[in-house]
């Protein structure tokens, strides 16, 4: 059956609500609800959701398909499930909120999912109204109420839509495949028995229980053990105790005599300061009588210095003064001087200067006639003539410039074909290399590799770890393809037909640490993809020796026959199990062979082993009568691990590749020569104009040369001229009235100077008797001085006595006041009388004892003290804390022996809980396991080789892993399903598979899968299809939803499945107009 589904235009939507709501009885009252499940889904309606404005789904109890173009609306079916049912948007990939499912340009949208509820009861309908601000309001059965009600209804009907095996959306698909093996086992219980699922988490509660009481069990017993260590040790340390009492007993009464023996010094200091203050304040005072005459004669001889220093400095003055008129007289002669010498220098010149000016004009009119007759005698060029010459040589000139760029072109053109054949020839020779190189890279130039996109880009990494990342080469190595080598023909077919393409061209890093640190520097930072593969922290040991290998007839393992690098042959053991695969180039016997295939114990010993030209593959049930089968393989010739370094088709290649090169480079030597052909004409001809070239120029150069003599004799000639005129004017002038007034100057001028040198006379005579008073007067000041200092030295003398005596007594008198006021002295005597009675009895005993011995000082009382102490170093650490550790050992022991067996019975009782739960949930765990891998063990080889699951059991019950097993090569061996081994469609495929498998054991109302058919081929998407309706269509079984973008021809149908067309768009019908589209396809209307 089919159903068409109409959105309707939402301005449409009131008026086909009315008309709806009075004919939905007629389109849903006939459905056979005793097919569904409780929990299954009757019926979705949406309004403003998403793409939709108005739109309903009438459900079938098995299969329902939907199937649309991309971008009409089929997942938005599942995220109105997801919502409607109290989902989190988080479930579905998709908006993080509310709002970003609300239609564009509506203010809410409305969910309306009908369940088929338990038994006869009433159906249940939830309605949940979105609104812009990411609120909801919930309605149950028409009623108002909240999310959490919602929940627990749904909670009652099975509905798990956190549960991947039940609710599987577009953009989960590959988390799926992600998802731990811990957590798949989990949701697996949970969406086929919720009651297998709340066991085991039971356990793991109990589990966890027990492993706390355990650690604490532990931890009491190490704690019980160690206080016991303790316990003797402190009754050691307790009887030390009472000795050591003893002595800090003593050591305290000593340390309080101290402030009696530090009272008693204070007091003797005292005393003696006393007598030292009296006996200088006596001294001082006999001071006084002795200055007072020095005082008197201090002041005379400080008057008579005064006078003598006041009559030196003005005698100076007057000096100073004849000195500065002296010097002035003497700068006037000076300058008077200067005046008659330059007037005499200038009467000279003038008498010399028309002599001079006459002889210069006679012979400057000579040179004038002479320039004359030069110019008369040079040849006239006119401007025509040299223009003509010049424009010759220029015409010339950018002819010979267009024949050396001809020149210039071709023999660029000879460069780049002399290049061009240097580059073929070095090509050849490269290639010629190649066929005698024993690199093995030449193999991604076959046709098979080229066409790879990832072999490509292996060999694009492995020449950036030859070039620009060599230093990583401890770490990343090459790939097994180019390291590895077999030491015969034979054991290179083995290796290539057990090593997987993909792991041939893998790339090796030493550890995941390394593959973490350097595997961006290619994949994100070079942007080169390329296959890595990692060394394991184990390594796996040979079940075998090489005697027993023989025995069987094997040679070895293959790895025995392998040669490279060890991290690569140990990733090629972790891969492909090389050091676990024996091998025989000769064929093993046919006794040898039943024994190897046909265990009698039932036990494989090796699960693929070589044998001839034949891989030899055995794999042993997991259930039923556990049957071992075995399968063969014919073992091809090897092609990337061959002997011979390189391929017969690569060979064929780099032969082509020199023959072109070698062609090439003779095609360009025969046209260099006629180039160079080209050349020599061309230069020929450049050579034939060059006479035509240096005639022009030497005319053009000689008119110039002309030309250029005649302007420069002219200008001579007009120099000549002015130079004549000047000369005539200067020798006719007269002198003789100048020189006359220069000599009167000079007369006057001597006369000054005769009254400046009487002046300086006098004045000498003024200085030199200054001078003789200014010498008495220095040796006056020098006599008061010197008696001025003599008694200052006895008065300093004096005066420093006295200064010292004050001194002294401040001293003496600060030291006494400092001991009276000395707040030790104060605080000694508070310490004294704050001791209690008894203590200063003993005390006063201690105080006599000293006195008698004449010791009574702080320093014999601190020399006593510290004997003590050292006594009482010698007597151990030992305290009260000791006794109070005991005491605190002894309680901790009680509490510890009162703990211990109550935890022994808690582990005690969880233990029997675990067994009790255990006993009932293993059993069902495994059942249910059994039945889910015999269903997909039967319907996977139709997609792949083989197929499984597995329960893989741990210590811990957390620990437990479902395990969904598989293989697409009959050569390979089971792999979990995981993100990282299998290719997409290979992880669609298995989950479909895996899906399929439970859905006649789950307890789910329905199942919901979105587009799990990407990645798959048409084939196998058929295949999946098939099984997945056989499988949902049977009687009592989950309701299934099944959403997919395309249909296929020849899919496979059943009658029970329905089949949901999505049509949106503006050539949709509008349903307002046609309201029977709005349900167009509903069974009510054809069945």
């Amino acid at each position: 059956m089919s159903s068409v589904v109409h959105p309707a235009p939402s301005h449409e939507i009131a008026g086909m609500e009315e008309r709806e709501s009075k004919r939905r009885r007629t389109t849903t009252d006939h459905v056979d609800k005793s097919k569904f499940q409780p929990g299954a889904i009757l019926k979705v309606k949406v309004k403003n959701f998403v793409v939709y404005s108005l739109t309903e789904f009438q459900m079938s109890p098995s299969l329902n398909m939907i199937i649309a173009p991309n971008g009409t609306g089929k997942s938005t079916l599942v995220c109105a499930v997801c919502l409607g049912l109290a989902g989190s948007p988080a479930l579905l990939g998709r908006q993080k909120t509310l709002a970003g499912f609300i239609k564009n340009g509506e203010e809410s949208a409305t969910i309306e999912i009908t369940l088929k509820n338990k038994g006869d009861q009433k159906d249940v309908l939830i309605t949940r109204d979105i609104y812009q601000n990411n609120k909801s309001d919930w309605y149950l059965n028409n009623k108002p109420t909240s999310e959490t009600k919602v929940k627990a209804a749904l909670e009652q009907l099975n509905v798990q839509l956190d549960n991947l095996c039940q609710f599987l959306p577009q953009e989960k698909v590959a988390s799926f495949a992600a998802l731990d093996q811990k957590e798949l086992l989990l949701e697996t219980q949970r969406a086929v028995d919720n009651k297998l699922f709340q066991q085991h988490k039971e356990l793991i509660f109990f589990d966890d229980r027990k492993r706390e009481i355990d650690a604490k069990l532990t931890e009491a017993l190490a704690e019980k053990a160690r206080l016991e260590i303790e316990q003797a040790r402190f009754e050691e340390d307790a009887k030390k105790y009472d000795a050591h009492q003893k002595k800090q007993v003593e050591i305290r009464l000593h340390t309080d005599l101290l402030s009696f023996a530090r009272l008693e010094d204070l007091k003797v200091q005292t005393a003696e300061l006393k007598a030292k203050r009296d006996e200088i304040k006596a001294r001082l005072d006999s001071y006084e009588d002795d200055i007072a005459p020095f005082e008197d004669a201090k002041a005379d001889v400080e008057r008579e210095l005064e006078k003598a220093a006041n009559e030196s400095y003005d005698k100076r003055n007057i000096t100073k003064k004849y000195e500065t008129k002296l010097k002035e007289s003497e700068n006037a002669i000076e300058k008077v001087d200067d005046k008659i010498e330059k007037l005499k220098n200038t009467n000279r010149k003038l008498e010399e200067r028309a002599t001079e000016k006459k002889a210069e004009l006679e012979k400057s009119t000579q040179i004038l006639e002479s320039a004359k007759e030069e110019l008369a005698g040079l040849e006239i060029v006119t401007d025509k003539e040299l223009k003509d010459a010049s424009n010759e040589t220029a015409r010339i000139h950018d002819t010979m410039i267009e024949f050396d760029n001809r020149i210039d072109d071709l023999r660029e053109q000879v460069a780049d074909k002399k290049r061009t054949i240097r580059n073929c020839q070095q090509a050849a020779e490269r290639h010629k290399a190649e066929l005698n190189s024993n690199d093995k890279i030449q193999i991604f130039d076959m046709d098979s590799m080229r066409r790879n996109r990832g072999a490509v880009a292996v060999k694009k990494a492995v020449k950036l770890l030859r070039s620009e990342l060599k230093g990583l080469r401890n770490e990343i190595f090459e790939p097994p393809c180019l390291t590895v080598t077999a030491k015969s023909s034979y054991y290179a077919d083995y290796l290539e037909e057990l090593v997987p393409f993909q792991t041939s061209i893998s790339l090796t890093a030493i550890s995941k640490e390394a593959f973490d640190k350097h595997s961006p520097e290619f994949m994100e930072k070079r942007n080169i993809h390329v296959p890595f593969r990692y060394l394991s922290s184990k390594v796996s040991p040979t079940k075998f020796s090489q005697e027993e290998l023989k025995q069987f007839g094997f040679d070895g393992y293959l790895s025995d026959f392998l040669d490279g690098p060890k991290p690569v042959i140990r990733m090629l053991c972790d891969i492909a199990y090389v050091n676990d695969v024996p091998v025989a180039v000769n064929p093993l016997s046919d006794r040898e062979l039943d024994a190897l295939c046909n265990p009698r114990n039932g036990q494989i010993m090796f699960k693929k082993f070589f044998s001839g030209d034949t891989l030899y593959t055995l794999a042993k049930s997991q259930y039923g009568s556990r049957q071992v089968t075995t399968r063969t393989t014919h073992v091809s010739k090897a092609q990337i691990y061959g002997d011979g370094g390189i391929s017969e088709e690569t060979r064929r290649r780099i032969h082509e590749q020199i023959k072109k090169a070698n062609d090439t480079a003779q095609n360009f030597e025969r046209e260099l020569v006629l180039l160079k052909e080209s050349i020599e004409s061309v230069t020929q001809e450049k050579e034939e104009i060059m006479g035509n070239f240096n005639h022009y120029r030497a005319i053009e150069g000689s008119l110039k040369e002309k030309k250029k003599k005649r302007e420069k004799a002219e200008v001579r000639i007009s120099l000549i001229e002015k130079k004549v005129d000047i000369l005539k004017t200067e020798s006719n002038k007269d002198y003789k009235q100048e020189i006359r007034k220069n000599r009167q100057r000079i007369k006057v001028l001597e006369i000054a100077r005769i009254d400046s040198l009487c002046d300086i006379a006098d004045t000498q005579c003024l200085l030199a008797k200054a001078a003789r008073e200014v010498a008495i007067a220095d040796i006056r000041k020098i006599e008061a001085n010197s008696k001025r200092l003599a008694l200052e030295t006895l008065f300093k003398s004096i005066l420093e006595g006295k200064e010292k005596l004050k001194a002294e007594l401040a001293h003496a008198k600060r030291e006494l006041q400092r001991l009276k006021d000395d707040p030790e002295r104060q605080e000694l005597k508070a310490r004294i009388v704050n001791l209690d009675v008894e203590t200063k009895e003993s005390l006063i005993d201690l105080i006599q004892k000293y006195r008698e011995e004449n010791t009574f000082t702080e320093e014999g009382v601190r020399l006593t003290l510290e004997r003590l102490q050292s006594e009482l170093t010698l007597l151990g650490s030992s305290s009260r804390s000791s006794i109070k550790a005991l005491e605190r050992v002894v309680n901790q022991l009680r509490e510890l022996d009162a703990k211990i067996p109550e935890y022994q019975g808690t582990r005690e009782l969880e233990n029997k809980k675990i067994k009790e739960i255990l006993s009932v949930w293993e059993p069902q765990l495994n059942d249910m396991v059994q039945r889910i891998s015999a269903k997909f063990s039967t319907i996977f080889p139709t997609v792949g080789s083989a197929g499984e699951i597995r329960v893989t059991r741990a210590e811990r019950f957390s620990d437990w892993k479902l395990e969904i097993m598989v293989k697409f090569r009959d050569e390979a061996d089971l792999k979990p399903l995981d993100s990282h081994t299998q290719s997409g469609g290979e992880r669609a495929v298995s989950t479909v598979y895996f899906m399929i498998s439970m859905q006649e054991l789950t307890s789910s109302p329905f199942r919901v899968v979105d587009e799990i058919n990407q990645g798959m081929d048409t084939r196998n998407e058929r295949v999946v299809h098939k099984h997945m309706v056989e499988v949902a269509c049977k009687e009592q079984t989950s309701q299934y939803f099944l959403i997919t973008p395309k249909l296929l021809t020849s899919l496979h149908y059943a009658k029970n499945m329905r089949v949901h067309c999505i049509m949106s768009g503006p050539w949709t019908p509008n349903p307002f107009t046609h309201p029977k589209l709005l349900t167009l396809g509903a069974t009510s209307l054809y069945d």
